[in-house]
Protein backbone atom coordinates (compact mmCIF):
# COMPACT_ATOMS: atom_id res chain seq x y z
CA UNK A 1 0.00 0.00 0.00
CA UNK A 2 1.23 3.53 -0.75
CA UNK A 3 2.56 5.61 2.12
CA UNK A 4 -0.07 8.25 1.44
CA UNK A 5 -2.80 5.60 1.73
CA UNK A 6 -1.50 4.49 5.13
CA UNK A 7 -1.32 8.10 6.26
CA UNK A 8 -4.81 8.74 4.96
CA UNK A 9 -6.27 5.65 6.61
CA UNK A 10 -4.89 6.68 9.99
CA UNK A 11 -6.21 10.20 9.45
CA UNK A 12 -9.60 8.87 8.45
CA UNK A 13 -9.78 6.74 11.61
CA UNK A 14 -8.78 9.68 13.75
CA UNK A 15 -11.21 12.09 12.15
CA UNK A 16 -14.04 9.62 11.51
CA UNK A 17 -14.52 11.26 8.15
CA UNK A 18 -15.34 10.03 4.67
CA UNK A 19 -16.29 12.77 2.26
CA UNK A 20 -18.06 12.26 -1.05
CA UNK A 21 -17.65 14.61 -3.97
CA UNK A 22 -21.33 14.47 -5.02
CA UNK A 23 -23.61 17.29 -3.88
CA UNK A 24 -23.80 20.98 -4.16
CA UNK A 25 -24.10 24.21 -2.27
CA UNK A 26 -21.96 27.56 -1.19
CA UNK A 27 -22.50 31.36 0.61
CA UNK A 28 -25.00 34.21 0.66
CA UNK A 29 -25.24 37.95 0.91
CA UNK A 30 -27.72 40.26 2.53
CA UNK A 31 -30.00 42.35 0.39
CA UNK A 32 -33.61 43.18 0.91
CA UNK A 33 -36.19 41.80 -1.46
CA UNK A 34 -39.90 42.25 -1.73
CA UNK A 35 -40.61 38.75 -0.47
CA UNK A 36 -41.35 39.29 3.14
CA UNK A 37 -39.73 38.68 6.51
CA UNK A 38 -37.23 40.69 8.44
CA UNK A 39 -33.76 40.92 7.03
CA UNK A 40 -31.05 38.79 8.66
CA UNK A 41 -27.88 36.95 7.76
CA UNK A 42 -27.41 33.67 9.63
CA UNK A 43 -29.19 30.42 10.37
CA UNK A 44 -28.01 27.33 12.20
CA UNK A 45 -28.45 23.64 11.54
CA UNK A 46 -29.45 21.08 14.16
CA UNK A 47 -25.88 20.54 15.39
CA UNK A 48 -25.00 24.23 15.42
CA UNK A 49 -23.45 24.62 11.97
CA UNK A 50 -23.97 28.23 10.92
CA UNK A 51 -24.92 29.14 7.37
CA UNK A 52 -24.81 32.74 6.16
CA UNK A 53 -28.32 32.70 4.74
CA UNK A 54 -30.25 35.77 3.60
CA UNK A 55 -33.25 35.46 5.93
CA UNK A 56 -35.39 38.24 4.45
CA UNK A 57 -37.34 35.68 2.44
CA UNK A 58 -40.67 34.32 3.69
CA UNK A 59 -42.49 31.88 1.43
CA UNK A 60 -45.32 31.10 3.86
CA UNK A 61 -44.76 27.35 3.87
CA UNK A 62 -44.65 26.99 0.07
CA UNK A 63 -42.30 24.58 -1.68
CA UNK A 64 -39.08 25.45 -3.55
CA UNK A 65 -38.26 22.79 -6.13
CA UNK A 66 -34.79 21.89 -7.37
CA UNK A 67 -34.33 19.37 -10.17
CA UNK A 68 -30.95 17.69 -9.68
CA UNK A 69 -28.97 14.47 -9.87
CA UNK A 70 -28.73 14.31 -6.08
CA UNK A 71 -27.38 16.01 -2.98
CA UNK A 72 -28.72 19.35 -1.72
CA UNK A 73 -29.65 17.92 1.67
CA UNK A 74 -31.59 14.94 0.32
CA UNK A 75 -28.94 12.26 0.92
CA UNK A 76 -29.30 9.62 3.63
CA UNK A 77 -27.99 10.78 6.99
CA UNK A 78 -24.54 9.36 7.70
CA UNK A 79 -23.63 8.89 4.03
CA UNK A 80 -20.74 11.35 4.41
CA UNK A 81 -19.64 14.31 6.48
CA UNK A 82 -20.56 16.70 3.66
CA UNK A 83 -23.99 15.15 3.08
CA UNK A 84 -24.73 15.50 6.80
CA UNK A 85 -23.86 19.19 6.63
CA UNK A 86 -26.13 19.56 3.61
CA UNK A 87 -28.97 17.93 5.55
CA UNK A 88 -28.44 20.57 8.25
CA UNK A 89 -28.37 23.25 5.56
CA UNK A 90 -31.68 22.05 4.12
CA UNK A 91 -33.32 22.30 7.55
CA UNK A 92 -31.79 25.74 8.10
CA UNK A 93 -33.08 27.00 4.74
CA UNK A 94 -36.58 25.69 5.40
CA UNK A 95 -36.61 27.45 8.77
CA UNK A 96 -35.09 30.71 7.53
CA UNK A 97 -37.27 30.92 4.39
CA UNK A 98 -40.43 29.43 5.95
CA UNK A 99 -40.57 26.97 3.04
CA UNK A 100 -40.17 23.32 2.13
CA UNK A 101 -37.29 22.26 -0.12
CA UNK A 102 -38.19 19.52 -2.57
CA UNK A 103 -36.10 17.72 -5.18
CA UNK A 104 -37.11 16.07 -8.44
CA UNK A 105 -34.46 13.67 -9.73
CA UNK A 106 -32.80 14.63 -13.01
CA UNK A 107 -32.10 11.73 -15.36
CA UNK A 108 -28.43 11.90 -16.43
CA UNK A 109 -27.80 12.42 -20.13
CA UNK A 110 -31.51 12.57 -20.98
CA UNK A 111 -31.99 16.30 -21.54
CA UNK A 112 -34.17 16.00 -24.63
CA UNK A 113 -36.85 14.08 -22.71
CA UNK A 114 -36.51 15.34 -19.16
CA UNK A 115 -35.90 19.02 -19.87
CA UNK A 116 -36.21 20.33 -23.43
CA UNK A 117 -39.61 18.87 -24.29
CA UNK A 118 -41.12 19.96 -21.00
CA UNK A 119 -39.84 23.51 -21.31
CA UNK A 120 -40.97 23.75 -24.94
CA UNK A 121 -44.40 22.72 -23.65
CA UNK A 122 -44.39 25.70 -21.30
CA UNK A 123 -43.52 23.92 -18.04
CA UNK A 124 -41.53 25.73 -15.39
CA UNK A 125 -39.91 22.33 -14.54
CA UNK A 126 -38.33 23.57 -11.29
CA UNK A 127 -37.29 26.75 -9.53
CA UNK A 128 -33.63 25.81 -10.17
CA UNK A 129 -32.11 23.04 -12.29
CA UNK A 130 -28.77 21.54 -11.25
CA UNK A 131 -27.39 19.73 -14.29
CA UNK A 132 -24.29 19.29 -16.43
CA UNK A 133 -22.87 21.78 -18.88
CA UNK A 134 -24.01 19.60 -21.78
CA UNK A 135 -27.61 19.94 -20.54
CA UNK A 136 -27.34 23.72 -20.53
CA UNK A 137 -25.94 23.71 -24.06
CA UNK A 138 -28.74 21.43 -25.28
CA UNK A 139 -31.37 23.71 -23.74
CA UNK A 140 -29.65 26.83 -25.06
CA UNK A 141 -29.33 25.66 -28.65
CA UNK A 142 -32.86 24.17 -28.67
CA UNK A 143 -34.36 27.65 -28.42
CA UNK A 144 -34.82 30.43 -25.94
CA UNK A 145 -35.33 27.98 -23.04
CA UNK A 146 -33.15 29.47 -20.28
CA UNK A 147 -33.29 32.71 -18.32
CA UNK A 148 -30.47 35.24 -18.48
CA UNK A 149 -29.28 35.08 -14.87
CA UNK A 150 -28.06 38.68 -15.10
CA UNK A 151 -31.71 39.77 -15.18
CA UNK A 152 -32.75 37.99 -11.95
CA UNK A 153 -33.32 40.59 -9.24
CA UNK A 154 -31.16 39.97 -6.17
CA UNK A 155 -28.70 37.58 -7.86
CA UNK A 156 -25.08 38.68 -8.36
CA UNK A 157 -23.47 36.44 -10.98
CA UNK A 158 -20.20 38.33 -10.51
CA UNK A 159 -19.89 37.20 -6.87
CA UNK A 160 -16.36 35.79 -6.63
CA UNK A 161 -17.70 32.61 -5.02
CA UNK A 162 -19.22 31.58 -8.34
CA UNK A 163 -16.75 29.85 -10.65
CA UNK A 164 -15.60 32.76 -12.84
CA UNK A 165 -14.34 30.58 -15.70
CA UNK A 166 -17.58 28.63 -15.87
CA UNK A 167 -19.67 31.82 -15.73
CA UNK A 168 -17.68 33.21 -18.64
CA UNK A 169 -18.12 29.98 -20.60
CA UNK A 170 -21.88 30.08 -19.94
CA UNK A 171 -22.17 33.73 -21.09
CA UNK A 172 -23.09 34.44 -24.71
CA UNK A 173 -23.33 37.97 -26.08
CA UNK A 174 -23.81 39.33 -22.56
CA UNK A 175 -26.38 36.73 -21.45
CA UNK A 176 -25.41 34.29 -18.68
CA UNK A 177 -27.28 30.99 -18.70
CA UNK A 178 -25.48 29.03 -15.97
CA UNK A 179 -23.38 29.40 -12.83
CA UNK A 180 -21.93 27.15 -10.15
CA UNK A 181 -19.89 27.65 -6.96
CA UNK A 182 -16.14 27.44 -7.34
CA UNK A 183 -14.81 24.04 -6.36
CA UNK A 184 -11.89 21.71 -7.18
CA UNK A 185 -12.60 19.34 -10.08
CA UNK A 186 -9.70 18.61 -12.45
CA UNK A 187 -10.65 16.37 -15.37
CA UNK A 188 -7.32 16.01 -17.18
CA UNK A 189 -4.39 15.54 -14.82
CA UNK A 190 -1.06 13.80 -15.36
CA UNK A 191 -0.12 11.11 -12.83
CA UNK A 192 3.28 9.50 -12.40
CA UNK A 193 4.74 6.46 -10.68
CA UNK A 194 7.03 7.93 -8.03
CA UNK A 195 8.69 4.62 -7.24
CA UNK A 196 9.55 4.00 -10.88
CA UNK A 197 10.86 7.53 -11.24
CA UNK A 198 13.19 7.01 -8.27
CA UNK A 199 14.41 3.65 -9.61
CA UNK A 200 15.26 5.36 -12.92
CA UNK A 201 17.25 8.03 -11.01
CA UNK A 202 15.09 10.79 -12.48
CA UNK A 203 14.71 14.06 -10.63
CA UNK A 204 11.29 14.86 -9.23
CA UNK A 205 9.39 16.82 -11.92
CA UNK A 206 7.76 18.90 -9.20
CA UNK A 207 10.72 21.27 -9.25
CA UNK A 208 9.96 22.29 -12.84
CA UNK A 209 6.24 22.93 -12.57
CA UNK A 210 5.98 26.12 -10.55
CA UNK A 211 8.50 27.94 -12.76
CA UNK A 212 6.60 26.80 -15.88
CA UNK A 213 9.56 24.69 -16.92
CA UNK A 214 7.41 21.56 -17.23
CA UNK A 215 7.50 21.71 -21.03
CA UNK A 216 6.92 19.37 -23.94
CA UNK A 217 10.64 18.70 -24.24
CA UNK A 218 11.20 18.07 -20.53
CA UNK A 219 8.22 15.69 -20.50
CA UNK A 220 9.58 13.85 -23.55
CA UNK A 221 12.98 13.48 -21.80
CA UNK A 222 11.29 11.65 -18.95
CA UNK A 223 9.31 9.44 -21.32
CA UNK A 224 12.51 8.50 -23.17
CA UNK A 225 14.23 7.56 -19.93
CA UNK A 226 11.34 5.33 -18.87
CA UNK A 227 10.77 3.47 -22.14
CA UNK A 228 12.37 0.04 -22.23
CA UNK A 229 11.05 -3.36 -23.33
CA UNK A 230 7.35 -3.58 -22.46
CA UNK A 231 7.49 -0.39 -20.38
CA UNK A 232 6.53 2.97 -21.90
CA UNK A 233 6.76 6.59 -20.95
CA UNK A 234 3.11 7.59 -21.18
CA UNK A 235 -0.42 6.68 -22.24
CA UNK A 236 -3.14 9.28 -22.75
CA UNK A 237 -6.87 9.56 -22.41
CA UNK A 238 -8.53 11.87 -24.95
CA UNK A 239 -9.17 14.83 -22.62
CA UNK A 240 -5.52 14.92 -21.55
CA UNK A 241 -4.32 14.90 -25.16
CA UNK A 242 -6.61 17.80 -26.01
CA UNK A 243 -5.33 19.60 -22.92
CA UNK A 244 -1.72 19.09 -24.00
CA UNK A 245 -2.56 20.48 -27.45
CA UNK A 246 -4.36 23.40 -25.79
CA UNK A 247 -1.22 24.11 -23.74
CA UNK A 248 0.35 25.09 -27.05
CA UNK A 249 -2.60 27.19 -28.24
CA UNK A 250 -5.19 24.80 -29.75
CA UNK A 251 -8.92 25.45 -29.26
CA UNK A 252 -11.23 23.10 -31.15
CA UNK A 253 -14.18 25.51 -31.21
CA UNK A 254 -13.93 29.17 -30.23
CA UNK A 255 -16.69 31.42 -28.96
CA UNK A 256 -16.86 34.71 -30.84
CA UNK A 257 -17.69 38.08 -29.27
CA UNK A 258 -21.30 37.87 -30.49
CA UNK A 259 -21.74 34.46 -28.86
CA UNK A 260 -21.54 32.44 -32.06
CA UNK A 261 -19.16 29.49 -32.43
CA UNK A 262 -16.37 28.97 -34.93
CA UNK A 263 -14.46 25.80 -35.79
CA UNK A 264 -10.80 26.62 -35.09
CA UNK A 265 -9.05 23.25 -34.73
CA UNK A 266 -7.72 23.37 -38.28
CA UNK A 267 -4.68 25.60 -38.58
CA UNK A 268 -1.05 25.13 -39.51
CA UNK A 269 -0.03 25.87 -35.92
CA UNK A 270 -2.22 23.07 -34.60
CA UNK A 271 -1.05 20.65 -37.28
CA UNK A 272 2.55 21.46 -36.30
CA UNK A 273 1.79 20.85 -32.61
CA UNK A 274 0.22 17.45 -33.23
CA UNK A 275 2.93 16.47 -35.72
CA UNK A 276 5.76 17.27 -33.30
CA UNK A 277 4.23 15.35 -30.40
CA UNK A 278 3.26 12.42 -32.61
CA UNK A 279 6.79 12.06 -33.96
CA UNK A 280 8.34 12.19 -30.50
CA UNK A 281 5.84 10.06 -28.61
CA UNK A 282 4.08 7.76 -31.10
CA UNK A 283 6.57 7.30 -33.95
CA UNK A 284 9.42 6.85 -31.46
CA UNK A 285 7.25 4.41 -29.50
CA UNK A 286 7.39 6.23 -26.16
CA UNK A 287 3.65 5.54 -25.92
CA UNK A 288 2.00 2.13 -26.46
CA UNK A 289 -0.15 1.42 -29.52
CA UNK A 290 -3.77 2.54 -29.43
CA UNK A 291 -5.66 0.39 -26.90
CA UNK A 292 -8.83 0.71 -24.82
CA UNK A 293 -8.29 3.16 -21.98
CA UNK A 294 -8.84 0.39 -19.41
CA UNK A 295 -5.79 -1.44 -20.80
CA UNK A 296 -3.70 1.68 -20.23
CA UNK A 297 -4.98 1.85 -16.66
CA UNK A 298 -3.92 -1.75 -16.10
CA UNK A 299 -0.47 -1.04 -17.53
CA UNK A 300 -0.01 1.90 -15.17
CA UNK A 301 -1.04 -0.13 -12.13
CA UNK A 302 1.37 -2.88 -13.21
CA UNK A 303 4.30 -0.43 -13.38
CA UNK A 304 4.51 -0.49 -17.20
CA UNK A 305 3.95 3.25 -17.59
CA UNK A 306 5.77 6.16 -15.99
CA UNK A 307 2.92 8.59 -16.75
CA UNK A 308 -0.83 8.07 -17.05
CA UNK A 309 -3.58 10.66 -17.44
CA UNK A 310 -7.09 10.91 -16.06
CA UNK A 311 -9.52 12.76 -13.75
CA UNK A 312 -8.26 13.90 -10.37
CA UNK A 313 -10.53 11.52 -8.41
CA UNK A 314 -8.48 8.57 -9.72
CA UNK A 315 -6.05 9.46 -6.91
CA UNK A 316 -8.36 7.82 -4.39
CA UNK A 317 -10.61 5.62 -6.53
CA UNK A 318 -9.92 2.10 -5.30
CA UNK A 319 -10.25 0.57 -8.77
CA UNK A 320 -7.75 3.12 -10.09
CA UNK A 321 -4.71 4.63 -8.38
CA UNK A 322 -6.18 4.04 -4.93
CA UNK A 323 -5.28 0.38 -5.44
CA UNK A 324 -1.70 0.96 -6.64
CA UNK A 325 1.07 -0.52 -4.51
CA UNK A 326 3.36 2.41 -5.32
CA UNK A 327 3.32 6.16 -4.66
CA UNK A 328 1.45 8.23 -7.24
CA UNK A 329 2.37 11.86 -7.96
CA UNK A 330 0.30 14.55 -9.66
CA UNK A 331 1.31 17.00 -12.40
CA UNK A 332 -0.29 19.29 -14.99
CA UNK A 333 -0.04 18.45 -18.66
CA UNK A 334 3.15 20.06 -20.05
CA UNK A 335 3.32 23.43 -21.83
CA UNK A 336 4.29 23.75 -25.49
CA UNK A 337 6.69 26.36 -26.91
CA UNK A 338 3.79 28.62 -27.96
CA UNK A 339 1.87 28.13 -24.73
CA UNK A 340 1.78 30.46 -21.76
CA UNK A 341 0.30 28.37 -18.93
CA UNK A 342 -0.98 25.00 -17.77
CA UNK A 343 -4.64 24.10 -18.15
CA UNK A 344 -7.13 21.25 -17.97
CA UNK A 345 -10.19 20.55 -20.09
CA UNK A 346 -13.78 20.87 -18.92
CA UNK A 347 -16.22 20.11 -21.72
CA UNK A 348 -19.56 18.51 -21.02
CA UNK A 349 -19.55 17.30 -17.41
CA UNK A 350 -19.04 20.39 -15.21
CA UNK A 351 -22.04 20.94 -12.89
CA UNK A 352 -24.15 24.01 -13.67
CA UNK A 353 -27.13 25.74 -12.02
CA UNK A 354 -29.69 27.32 -14.33
CA UNK A 355 -33.26 28.68 -14.43
CA UNK A 356 -35.78 28.09 -17.20
CA UNK A 357 -37.27 30.94 -19.23
CA UNK A 358 -40.72 29.53 -18.36
CA UNK A 359 -40.17 30.41 -14.68
CA UNK A 360 -42.26 33.58 -14.45
CA UNK A 361 -41.54 34.34 -10.76
CA UNK A 362 -37.84 33.84 -10.08
CA UNK A 363 -37.84 35.00 -6.44
CA UNK A 364 -37.60 31.43 -5.17
CA UNK A 365 -34.86 30.68 -7.68
CA UNK A 366 -32.75 33.60 -6.47
CA UNK A 367 -33.34 32.68 -2.83
CA UNK A 368 -32.25 29.10 -3.48
CA UNK A 369 -29.18 30.09 -5.49
CA UNK A 370 -28.05 32.42 -2.72
CA UNK A 371 -28.66 29.65 -0.18
CA UNK A 372 -26.58 27.22 -2.28
CA UNK A 373 -23.68 29.65 -2.03
CA UNK A 374 -24.17 29.71 1.76
CA UNK A 375 -23.91 25.91 1.88
CA UNK A 376 -20.80 25.87 -0.28
CA UNK A 377 -19.15 28.38 2.06
CA UNK A 378 -19.21 25.59 4.64
CA UNK A 379 -18.70 22.48 2.50
CA UNK A 380 -16.08 23.95 0.14
CA UNK A 381 -13.30 24.07 2.78
CA UNK A 382 -14.27 20.53 3.82
CA UNK A 383 -13.65 19.33 0.26
CA UNK A 384 -10.26 21.02 0.20
CA UNK A 385 -9.32 19.45 3.55
CA UNK A 386 -10.30 16.05 2.18
CA UNK A 387 -8.19 16.53 -0.95
CA UNK A 388 -5.18 17.66 1.06
CA UNK A 389 -5.33 14.93 3.69
CA UNK A 390 -6.87 11.91 2.00
CA UNK A 391 -5.79 12.43 -1.60
CA UNK A 392 -2.24 13.70 -1.06
CA UNK A 393 -1.31 12.65 2.49
CA UNK A 394 2.31 13.66 3.01
CA UNK A 395 2.78 14.75 -0.63
CA UNK A 396 2.73 18.49 0.07
CA UNK A 397 4.40 19.36 -3.24
CA UNK A 398 1.74 17.50 -5.19
CA UNK A 399 -1.00 19.27 -3.28
CA UNK A 400 0.54 22.69 -3.98
CA UNK A 401 0.59 21.85 -7.68
CA UNK A 402 -3.03 20.72 -7.48
CA UNK A 403 -4.04 24.04 -5.88
CA UNK A 404 -2.07 25.96 -8.50
CA UNK A 405 -3.78 24.10 -11.35
CA UNK A 406 -7.37 24.13 -10.05
CA UNK A 407 -8.35 27.64 -11.31
CA UNK A 408 -6.86 27.02 -14.77
CA UNK A 409 -9.75 25.17 -16.42
CA UNK A 410 -10.52 25.87 -20.06
CA UNK A 411 -13.86 25.22 -21.72
CA UNK A 412 -14.15 23.95 -25.28
CA UNK A 413 -17.45 23.74 -27.18
CA UNK A 414 -16.65 20.42 -28.90
CA UNK A 415 -19.21 18.60 -26.75
CA UNK A 416 -19.91 15.14 -28.13
CA UNK A 417 -23.41 14.91 -26.65
CA UNK A 418 -24.61 17.81 -28.79
CA UNK A 419 -23.33 16.04 -31.90
CA UNK A 420 -19.70 17.16 -32.09
CA UNK A 421 -17.82 13.94 -31.39
CA UNK A 422 -16.02 14.15 -34.75
CA UNK A 423 -14.60 17.58 -33.90
CA UNK A 424 -13.43 16.34 -30.52
CA UNK A 425 -12.00 13.03 -31.69
CA UNK A 426 -10.21 14.04 -34.90
CA UNK A 427 -7.05 15.57 -33.29
CA UNK A 428 -6.84 12.56 -30.97
CA UNK A 429 -7.22 10.09 -33.86
CA UNK A 430 -4.54 11.64 -36.06
CA UNK A 431 -2.16 11.66 -33.07
CA UNK A 432 -2.74 8.12 -31.82
CA UNK A 433 -2.96 6.31 -35.15
CA UNK A 434 0.56 6.03 -36.48
CA UNK A 435 -0.44 5.55 -40.13
CA UNK A 436 -3.06 8.31 -40.27
CA UNK A 437 -1.71 11.49 -41.95
CA UNK A 438 -2.34 14.61 -39.90
CA UNK A 439 -2.42 17.50 -42.39
CA UNK A 440 -4.29 15.66 -45.16
CA UNK A 441 -6.91 14.28 -42.76
CA UNK A 442 -7.60 17.62 -41.13
CA UNK A 443 -7.55 19.49 -44.43
CA UNK A 444 -9.98 17.05 -46.01
CA UNK A 445 -12.47 17.36 -43.15
CA UNK A 446 -12.26 21.04 -42.25
CA UNK A 447 -15.23 22.23 -44.31
CA UNK A 448 -17.51 19.46 -43.05
CA UNK A 449 -16.60 20.07 -39.41
CA UNK A 450 -16.91 23.86 -39.78
CA UNK A 451 -20.39 23.40 -41.27
CA UNK A 452 -21.34 21.02 -38.47
CA UNK A 453 -20.32 23.55 -35.81
CA UNK A 454 -22.23 26.31 -37.58
CA UNK A 455 -25.34 24.15 -37.98
CA UNK A 456 -25.45 23.01 -34.35
CA UNK A 457 -24.52 26.23 -32.60
CA UNK A 458 -25.33 29.17 -34.84
CA UNK A 459 -28.20 28.65 -37.27
CA UNK A 460 -31.06 28.57 -34.77
CA UNK A 461 -29.74 31.07 -32.25
CA UNK A 462 -31.99 34.03 -31.42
Amino acid sequence: MKRKQIFSLVLALLMGCSILMLSGCNGGETETTSSGAESGTTSSGSSGTTFDLPTEYNFNGESILIKAFGGYGFAKEGASEISDVEIEWKAAVEKAYNCKLEMETLIPNDTQVSLVIRILGGEKVADVISCHRLDVEKMRISGNLLADLNTLEGLDVSDERWNEGLTEAMTYNGKTYGIFPDRPDIQSGLFFNKDLMESLNLESPYQYVMNKEWTYDKFIEYCEAATSGDRYGVAFDNDALLTMFHNNGMQLITKQEDGTMKYTAYSQENIDTISYLKEKLVTNKLSPEELPITDYHTMFKEGKLLFMTGPDAYMVTESQWGSCDFEVGFLPMPIGPNGTDYSYLLQQWPPVLCVTSTNEDTTKAVALLRAILACEDVTGPMRWDDIENRWFGTDTEGFEIYKMLQPKAYYDWAIYDVGLLDVMYQPVMVFKQAETPIAATMEGDKDRLAAMVDDIYNKNMK
